[in-house]
């Protein structure tokens, strides 16, 4: 077995630690376990690059969710391009790292996905429509002019803001990835 499959143990072990601190249902052990628990079968059934990249997909998508985890319990819901830059630079190194070249396009689409889908969530909680608000108070506080403000409300709606953050962190996310993975296999 690849070092990948015991690093997946060591962070479902983790991410159990988690849901037992916090006494509630983690989204790393409901939603992304049975992904470690399919990779797990595969290499035990002898399928073992479909398990390790399973396994690698449940790896990369944990790592995403303990960056989303700080990001929100830091507030920083609206700055997290620089996050997903790097996040996307260390999935396309890890792809070529652990020999899963032949999965790189299936990791990349299904890892956007994953991310798209948690940062709609996590950017439609309370805490980010709040600091939504304050943005959007202390932008407007600095506009005088009646005309122009309402236009650069209309453009800070919350629902734009997001849509624009969401798109931003998935696209930056796939270029730093494909860059990166090209970079290093020499292809590009």
């Amino acid at each position: 077995m690849d070092s990948i499959f015991y690093l997946g143990l060591v962070l479902f072990a983790v991410g159990a630690w988690q849901a037992i601190r916090r006494y509630s249902h983690s989204l790393a052990i409901g939603v992304i376990l049975p992904v470690y628990l399919v990779g797990a079968v595969l290499t035990f059934a002898g399928l073992g690059r479909i398990g390790n990249f399973v396994s690698y997909l449940f790896v990369a998508w944990f790592v995403l969710l303990q960056l989303l985890v700080v990001s929100s319990r830091r507030k920083y819901f609206f700055h997290l391009v620089p996050f997903a830059v790097l996040y996307g630079a260390a999935v396309g190194f890890f792809v070529k790292f652990y020999a899963l070249q032949s999965f790189f396009w299936p990791t990349v689409a299904l890892t956007a996905l994953f991310l798209l889908v948690n940062l709609v969530v996590q950017l439609g909680s309370k805490d980010a429509v709040e600091a939504h608000v304050q943005l959007k108070k202390a932008v407007l506080a600095e506009i005088k002019e009646s005309d122009i403000r309402q236009k650069v409300q209309k453009e800070l709606g919350h629902r734009t803001l997001v849509v624009q953050h969401v798109v931003m962190s998935v696209l930056a996310f796939a270029g730093a990835c494909v860059l990166v993975f090209y970079l290093v296999n020499g292809s590009l």
